[in-house]
């Protein structure tokens, strides 16, 4: 078998590999959907309870994801920071402070994170969560 035929085999199964995964996430989200309002899971993660940030995990992988490949065009660097993002999300619970939809909340904390990611020397810390409780009290300014 030529190498160019190796490498594509192997580059099919990677995106298959990524496509199955996301498939099977996003149906593990649908079947979890309905189990705890967004309103019990933050409460739930505040206390320590992995099994709200599982259920936020599967809930809202898909659409983050989604967010971040079609900022970066690039599938393993959302994937990377899809990661990163909710094992800071994790790491930083007690402290977070979420007024309102946590849907809106998390699509909030993406898009900062892909401005402040796009930034020179811009590195994954618990600042885009600071960025979005001082949005939260901030009303924003109309461009004019």
């Amino acid at each position: 078998m030529p190498l160019n035929m190796g490498i594509l085999i192997y580059r099919w199964f990677g995106i298959m590999f990524v496509v199955l995964d996301s498939f099977f996430l996003f149906l593990l989200a649908m079947i979890n959907q309905h189990n705890h309002t967004d309103e019990e899971l933050i409460i739930m993660l505040r206390e320590n309870e992995v099994v709200a940030f599982k259920k936020i995990y599967t809930r809202y992988w898909y659409e983050l994801y989604v967010i971040t490949n079609k900022r970066l065009r690039s599938k393993e660097a959302a994937e990377e920071i899809i990661q990163d993002f909710f094992t800071t999300l994790w790491i930083n619970r007690e402290k977070i402070n979420i007024k309102g939809s946590l849907k809106a909340y998390l699509h909030s904390a993406i898009q900062l994170l892909i401005i402040w990611l796009r930034r020179p020397h811009g590195t994954i810390t618990s600042n885009c969560f600071h960025l979005i409780a001082r949005e939260q009290r901030t009303p924003l300014k109309k461009h004019e």
